[in-house]
């Protein structure tokens, strides 16, 4: 037989104090109810007493399968506690563990997430501000090129200002400086500043000169005659000089021509 049949079996005499089939009613008589066991309490206390004489005198089952069953029950249930006592102290760590760690992932999730808001509202405020300096050098720089393509208009109106002023003022100055005494006053001077510079390059030639200075000697020298005292100081004063023929034979055209010339700056 099977332990746990064993555990289980039945005994039919334990229950023979319950009637076979249903009572029909009380003693007074009554109608009859179905499903109903009635026992009485006569029956109930002799079925006891009778239980207590067969376990004095002897037992329809046997003490020591009671005793076994009983205790092997029991022993299961004690196993079965401590197995499972076992398993729980053996997988609490693990299980405080898991919560723990779950916990703190949850709290670094949260973390995360604030982090995360707080890195894009800080990437927005900086995104803005940026767009706001942009616009702004935007506009500084339309306000720019507006002021140079003013400047470049201003420069070149006084570009042709100046050609205009040029072109009208200057052949004006030119006509009256040739028509003036100022043009034979520079010619003075220019043939004075030749003679002067002739006369410093004599000097300096009879400077050089090693021997005593002989006039008669001199290239060129001719003794001043008798009868003409003044011949020298005339043919000084009648004296030409070729390099200043072109120009004193045309000087105004020459002048109007060189004061017409424009600068290339122009």
């Amino acid at each position: 037989m099977a332990f746990r049949n064993f555990i289980y079996i039945e005994d039919d005499n334990d229950l023979a104090f319950l009637p076979k089939e249903p009572s029909l009613g009380f003693d007074s008589g009554g109608s009859p109810k179905a499903s109903v066991f009635v026992v009485y309490p006569g029956s109930v206390a002799a079925y006891i007493k009778e239980k207590k004489c067969k376990t004095r005198g002897g037992s329809s089952r046997p003490p020591v399968k009671r005793k076994l069953a009983f205790e092997s029950s029991s022993s299961l249930v004690v196993h079965a506690k401590i197995y499972a006592l076992r398993m729980m102290l053996l997988f609490f760590p693990y299980l405080m563990m898991m919560k723990a760690i779950e916990k703190m992932r949850g709290k670094a999730n949260v973390i995360k997430a604030r982090e995360r808001s707080r890195k894009e509202e800080c990437y927005q405020v900086t995104f803005s501000t940026l767009r706001l300096k942009v616009d702004s050098l935007e506009e500084k720089k339309a306000r720019l090129e507006v002021i140079e393509a003013s400047l470049h208009r201003e420069v070149e109106e006084l570009k042709q200002d100046r050609r205009d002023v040029v072109s009208k003022v200057v052949p004006y100055v030119s006509i009256e400086l040739v028509h003036s005494d100022e043009l034979g006053r520079l010619v003075g001077m220019l043939v004075s500043f030749a003679i002067t510079y002739g006369r410093c390059r004599a000097y300096e030639q009879v400077a050089t000169m090693k021997e005593h200075f002989d006039l008669s000697k001199a290239k060129g020298y001719r003794s001043s005659y008798k009868k003409e005292p003044n011949q020298a100081s005339n043919d000084f004063a009648t004296a030409t000089f070729p390099w200043l023929d072109e120009f004193v034979a045309d000087a105004a055209t020459l002048t109007e021509a060189l004061l017409l010339k424009k600068p290339p700056m122009l």
